[in-house]
């Protein structure tokens, strides 16, 4: 991950505010984030934080780090497919992601690439979530 070690707790905590922005952090969801930030390389204090972070609602008002671009569209892109995979996207979510979007400047034509990838990611997670792979993720991505 190109984000510097005393950073990356930001993202996953950010990750985990968007998974509570519907009021509930569906069990898919939290294992999605914490698997991420596990192969992500979180170091063993910070996996504990976030694992008690998961308890209970987290707000990303106060959350949202100052990333380079492309953690930016990274931690967008994982919040989409975070929301997607209960089936649906309701319009709380739909609504948090879109201030999320703008938090982190992502918008346009990228934005609709991102959701895409998101929405492929979350059909396949559907299926077996342990076939869900943050750095495929990355890789799609890269390709935007």
């Amino acid at each position: 991950m190109g984000l510097p070690e005393s950073a990356r707790l930001d993202v996953y905590l950010t990750l985990l505010a968007i998974g509570w922005i519907d009021g509930h952090l569906d069990d898919r969801e939290r294992t999605l984030i914490l698997r991420a930030a596990r192969q992500d390389g979180l170091s063993d204090d910070d996996f504990e934080r976030l694992e008690e972070a998961a308890a209970w609602p987290v707000s990303f008002e106060d959350l949202v780090p100052e990333l380079p671009t492309d953690e930016r569209r990274y931690v967008y892109t994982l919040a989409s497919a975070i929301t997607r995979l209960d089936g649906e996207v309701d319009p709380v979510e739909e609504a948090a992601l879109d201030a999320f979007a703008e938090v982190l400047r992502v918008d346009g034509p990228g934005r609709v690439a991102l959701d895409q990838i998101a929405t492929t990611q979350a059909r396949a997670a559907d299926a077996d979530l342990a076939t869900f792979e943050p750095s495929a993720l990355r890789a799609a991505i890269a390709t935007v």
